[in-house]
């Protein structure tokens, strides 16, 4: 499999095939790390991702949509087709979703309507937890226009604010000197596999 491009699958179980991306980035002050993965594909109407943490009991407060899950023990998706506006999803172990749309400065909140067509799956072990998201191209084409033929810009993180649990992590670099996931400057890209 080309690590350098997004998979291509057939049939909504091959996610299980795709080979998972480790978040190895241990960044800004964090005094631990947390095992995390990511796994990437797709195919003609969902971009599929699916976000799994070694880690027992997860700081978990929040439990709806929009609420600001980052402040609990949170995995983190941000994409980018033209690496300024972008999408960033953001969920704790409930599946509760912060999704916005826009630039560093300005986003909005994706509408309940569009948060409503977003799959989740959610997977509670002693040792992990794992969120999936089947993320139909559509909600994604009402922000903007959609270019498979063009790389996908994206960063995934791992984050916990808590002093006992403090961590920030990163499937890609971040240079910055407070923590700043934000950063469409340090996403990088990958090819959909057509």
């Amino acid at each position: 499999m080309d690590t350098n491009k997004i998979s291509r699958i057939r049939s909504y179980n091959e996610l299980e095939d795709v080979k998972p991306l480790k978040l190895n980035h241990v960044l800004w002050n964090s005094i631990k790390s947390v095992d995390t993965t990511l796994k990437l594909a797709f195919d003609d109407n969902y971009l599929y991702l699916e976000m799994r943490a070694h880690e027992q009991e997860p700081l978990t407060r929040y439990y709806k949509d929009q609420d600001p899950v980052y402040k609990d023990s949170a995995m983190e998706f941000f994409l980018s087709f033209d690496q300024k506006s972008y999408f960033n999803f953001e969920f704790n172990r409930t599946g509760a979703l912060l999704a916005q749309y826009g630039t560093t400065e300005e986003r909005i909140k994706i509408s309940s309507t569009n948060l409503k067509r977003i799959r989740r799956s959610i997977v509670l072990d002693k040792t992990f937890w794992s969120v999936r998201l089947d993320i139909p191209w559509l909600v994604l084409a009402n922000h903007e226009t959609i270019d498979i033929t063009k790389p996908l810009w994206f960063n995934a993180y791992k984050i916990s604010e808590t002093e006992e649990n403090l961590h920030f992590q990163s499937l890609f670099m971040i240079e910055s000197e407070k923590p700043n996931f934000h950063r469409p400057d340090c996403f990088e890209s990958r090819m959909l596999d057509r």
